[in-house]
Order: structure tokens, then C-alpha cells, then sequence
């Protein structure tokens, strides 16, 4: 295999094929492979919801399912998806039966042979970072409160089209009949960085954005222009939500539009989907960079830190932010319980399972 040098930038939290928030860290490491198999011994302990990982066991069958004459080509290995699938069904009986046995991790081992990625300055080496569904409220009515559009896309738009400054600032789409509707201008901003959503109308109607397109335009993280007014090691989507708010409309928007992407919707009443088709599920769908790891797969993030656990993920997404072999997006579900993901960083380790070579 080729070598090269990788040099890129940490880009946090992803999102439904979207975009979000930098990080400060440079990798400069020589690649090889983004997985070889693992000679130590991991410790399967879950520590998040049984039920959750089911959902996403079912979500991931469905899809292999309905892609069953593409094989699965990853580590050197070409994998049979019917392989996977039966070590799926093995898998999700052993999570039902024996979750909290003492020997589910050798259970567990019976099944897969475990993988370990690239990593950043070590194999496994992780950043983990998330995202979620927002909900915004919203208002087919234009006035101070609900002031700024949330767009469809443009039947005639020729890439590259509108930079966010001229969409919103100086109203480029504004006499059209694109508008889905109207909400706070940095919920919309924020809206457009996690990908998707769900807007709530005054009425109580409650309706999903879906991610539609994009305006060609290559994503500016707005944190990079705020790093003298928050500390690095404070640097959040909430802290930056709420240093905007505390600005005049004008100094805002000055901030808002050094992001020239814009993101246009389609309003639906299904939930998004991931990229693979999926519905995400909360605390187990993962976002990886899809040029490194193959979608679909059953992965384990060893993590320590208290503010999320160790656990089996399911690697059904992708994000404009997510690029390179170490970074890893982890979905946190919808609404206020989720914001979590906007201050999620943390440092851990990826591993991947494969069906053994001979079932």
C-alpha cells in the first residue's frame, strides 16, 4: 500500500452530512493502513443503554440487508455481507442474553476479531467529539423574534452560489418563494452547523429539516475568529452561542457571515437519516471520515472520562467536520438533553470487530 504524510486539522463535531466547530490540534503522522488487527485483550464493559444498542444492531441488519451483493472490503479482508450479518444476529442474541455476564467480552471475542485504527500519534488514538438534533422554534411569520429564513434549495442554483453574507445579509433570496420558515438567526446558524433539525411552530406542530444541499462554499469554523475572547480549553458551541447573544445584531452578523457556507433544508415529518440510510441512534451511531472506515460497521470506544462511558457504536454517519483516521463524531440525540455533544472532546481509543476469519 502507498504511504504518505497526512496533515490536517481537528475539525469538531460533525453532523448529518454537515459541518461544525474547529479544534486546535495538527497531526503529522505517516499512514500505513486505517486498521491492522489488535494483539491485546480489550475489556468489553458497556456502560450505555442496552435497548439503544439493539436499535442500532436492527438498523445496521437493515441496511446490510438491502446492500447484500456489495462485499465489505476493509483491513485486507473482503467480507461476505452475509457473514456480517449472521455475526450480527450472534452478537445481538449474546447482547440480550448475557450483557452484563462475566464472560461476555470472551463471548464477545468468539464472535469478532478485533481491529484497531490508525489513530492520531498512536494506534486506537482517538478525538471524540458531538452532535445532535436541534429543536428550534419557528414561525411561518416574519417579525423581531423569528427574523431570519430557513431556505430550500434553488431549482436554477449553479455552484458556487450565494456566500452566506450575501443569502442573509444582503437578502439575495429574500423575494423568493424559497422560505421555509423563520426562526432566531443563530438557531438557524447553529441549525445549519449540526445538519438537521426539527423545528417547532407556535401551534405546537413539530415538523424535521432535513440537510438538502449546500452552496459550494468551503465551511469557516467562527471559533477560529473567537479565540481571543474564549479561552481554547473553553471553547464550546454553548459558550459561543452565548457570547453571540450578548451582541448587537450588526457585530453578529459580522461573526456569522465569516462562514461562507450555507446549508438549505427540506421540511419533512420523518426524521433524517444517517448516511447510510439509518436512523440515528442516541449514544450509538458514530460519524466517521468514510474516505479511512467503512459504514455499517461495529465498533468500541474505550473512553474514560465521566461525562461519557465506554461503549459498543455503530459507524452509520458521516460530517464535513469528521476528516482523517482520528476523529470520531458520537450522536447524542434530540433537544436539550443532547446539548451535551456541544461540549463533548474527549481523548480515547476506536476499535472495530470483524466476523472471525472461520465462523
Amino acid at each position: 500500500m502507498k504511504k504518505f504524510i497526512i496533515i490536517f486539522f481537528l475539525v469538531s463535531c460533525s453532523s448529518y452530512n454537515s459541518n461544525k466547530d474547529e479544534l486546535d490540534q495538527i497531526s503529522t503522522r505517516e499512514f500505513t493502513q486505517p486498521l491492522r488487527e489488535f494483539k491485546g485483550q480489550l475489556n468489553f464493559k458497556d456502560f450505555s443503554n442496552k435497548n439503544e444498542l439493539i436499535k442500532a444492531i436492527n438498523q445496521t441488519l437493515i441496511y446490510f440487508k438491502k446492500t447484500m451483493n456489495k462485499d465489505i472490503v476493509v483491513a485486507d479482508r473482503v467480507i461476505k455481507k452475509i457473514k456480517y450479518v449472521r455475526a450480527l444476529n450472534r452478537f445481538k442474541r449474546l447482547v440480550k442474553n448475557d450483557f452484563n455476564s462475566k464472560d461476555f467480552s470472551e463471548k464477545v471475542r468468539e464472535i469478532f476479531t478485533v481491529y484497531e485504527v490508525f489513530g492520531k500519534d498512536d494506534w486506537s488514538e482517538i478525538l471524540l467529539t458531538g452532535y445532535y438534533t436541534p429543536v428550534i422554534s419557528v414561525s411561518k411569520i416574519k417579525d423581531n423574534k423569528y427574523s431570519r429564513p430557513i431556505y430550500k434549495t434553488p431549482s436554477n442554483m449553479k455552484l458556487p452560489f450565494y456566500t452566506r453574507a450575501q443569502i442573509d445579509g444582503e437578502g439575495k433570496l429574500e423575494k423568493t418563494d424559497l422560505v421555509i420558515a423563520y426562526a432566531d438567526p443563530i438557531d438557524v446558524f447553529f441549525l445549519q452547523i449540526q445538519g438537521s433539525g426539527i423545528g417547532e411552530y407556535r401551534n405546537g406542530t413539530k415538523r424535521y429539516f432535513h440537510f438538502d444541499s449546500h452552496n459550494g462554499y468551503d465551511y469557516y469554523s467562527i471559533g477560529k475568529s473567537l479565540h481571543h475572547i474564549i479561552p481554547k480549553v473553553e471553547m464550546s458551541m454553548q459558550n459561543i452561542r452565548d457570547y453571540l447573544a450578548d451582541l448587537s445584531s450588526e457585530e453578529r452578523d459580522k461573526i456569522l457571515f465569516k462562514n461562507p457556507r450555507y446549508i438549505f433544508f427540506k421540511e419533512r415529518v420523518q426524521k433524517p437519516r444517517t448516511h447510510i440510510n439509518t436512523l440515528a441512534i442516541s449514544g450509538r451511531s458514530i460519524a466517521t471520515d468514510k474516505d479511512f472506515y467503512h459504514k455499517g460497521l461495529l465498533g468500541f470506544l474505550k473512553l474514560e472520562d465521566k461525562k461519557i462511558k465506554s461503549r459498543f457504536v455503530f459507524d452509520h454517519d458521516i460530517g464535513g467536520g469528521v476528516k482523517g483516521p482520528y476523529r470520531v463524531d458520537i450522536y447524542m440525540g434530540e433537544g436539550k438533553k443532547a446539548q451535551i455533544a456541544g461540549k463533548l472532546r474527549e481523548q480515547g481509543q476506536l476499535y472495530y470487530l470483524l466476523p472471525k476469519y472461520k465462523e
